[in-house]
């Protein structure tokens, strides 16, 4: 037994794929800029979650949230190189989740083990997505708020869930054909390349905040 044809076939494409993305980030200095501001967003994760030892289960909670960070990063920037525009986008969302519940964190530093500790049925009625956000927005006001709310919208609408407006990012033109599988299209490539990098680096910061500086 071997593996399947199809799948050494479709990796050969997503690997067409990502040089060509590459080629194309290569060449803007926007997205070149973009690209080092992600790099410094997932050093600053990769510090923090392997780099810094301890043995506080608070902060070993926002490390394990950190990797799942990190780990999504990952994964949106290998799909979203290899042309899979909309689950890129779905795994941004989800970071965009992750961060906004580390951040909720730093409003009171007991939020961690409540979080860690509740049920299934109380972690979702004191930390669903929702409810976090509305806690950030008391504290953040107006206009950070409405930013917040639309990001993950946008994120929600186009990508996590399934909807009509949703199949614009399975396109490579507005009005064309959806196509099945990766297809580059170098439009999709610069807006989600430039969301990831704007939303990644405050995600990163949320986590830094939980630890204090230290020499070592």
């Amino acid at each position: 037994m071997t593996l399947p044809e199809n799948f050494i076939s479709l990796h050969r494409h997503e690997e067409g794929i990502r040089q060509q993305s590459i080629a194309a980030i290569e060449a803007s200095p926007d997205l070149l800029l973009h690209a080092q501001a992600l790099e410094s967003a997932m050093n600053a994760l990769d510090h923090f979650t392997r780099g810094y030892s301890t043995d506080e289960q608070d902060k070993l909670t926002i490390q394990l949230l950190g990797i799942r960070l990190f780990n999504t990063s990952a994964s949106a920037l290998k799909l979203l190189l290899s042309g899979y525009y909309q689950t890129s986008a779905s795994q941004m969302r989800d970071g965009i989740e992750t961060a906004n519940l580390i951040d909720y964190f730093t409003i009171d530093p007991k939020l961690v083990s409540q979080w860690r500790e509740a049920d299934v049925k109380e972690r979702w009625k004191r930390f669903k997505p929702v409810s976090v956000r509305a806690a950030l927005g008391k504290r953040d006001g107006k206009k950070l708020t409405e930013r917040r709310d639309e990001v993950y919208k946008v994120f929600s609408t186009y990508a996590s869930h399934a909807s009509p407006k949703g199949f614009r990012l399975l396109r490579p033109t507005p009005n064309g054909l959806a196509l099945i599988g990766p297809f580059f299209e170098p439009t999709a490539l610069t807006a989600l390349f430039g969301e990831f990098a704007k939303n990644n680096v405050p995600s990163a910061m949320h986590l830094v905040r939980h630890f204090p500086n230290r020499t070592r």
